[in-house]
């Protein structure tokens, strides 16, 4: 398989539900970790050690380098996106039950994405994994 920078890559699904993964390189895809399929519980844990999602040999890294987010860059993006989530997610409607512990949570918690009514939902998938 060959991957292109920008284009989906993998998928996860969660009941009817799914979320595209764009490649961050273009190249050859040589290795997809099978014990994934299936089951993506682990990566709930971490992305690391035995839970990645494939290897890409990338065969344009010199061009597509300067597009990768690394090291302070790397994380500056990441607090971006979570407080540019936690911003959004206090203007979605959840389906959360009234009386559960996590209705109206004012902090982030773990399978938040799937608790927002479809519509809400797809705007949240568009805005961080559209692009």
């Amino acid at each position: 398989m060959i991957a292109v920078k920008g284009q989906p890559l993998f998928s996860v699904r969660r009941g009817k539900r799914r979320v595209t993964f764009r490649s961050p390189v273009s190249g050859k895809v040589v290795n997809v970790n099978s014990k994934l399929s299936g089951s993506a519980e682990a990566l709930d844990k971490t992305p690391y050690e035995n839970n990645w999602i494939c290897i890409i040999d990338a065969d344009k890294l010199d061009a597509e380098l300067p597009d990768l987010k690394i090291g302070n860059a790397a994380v500056a993006f990441y607090q971006e996106e979570l407080e540019r989530f936690r911003t959004l997610s206090k203007k979605l409607t959840r389906t959360v039950p009234e009386g559960s512990d996590l209705a109206g949570a004012d902090e982030m918690y773990a399978g938040e994405l799937q608790d927002f009514v479809d519509r809400d939902y797809e705007e949240t998938v568009s805005a961080f994994f559209g692009r």
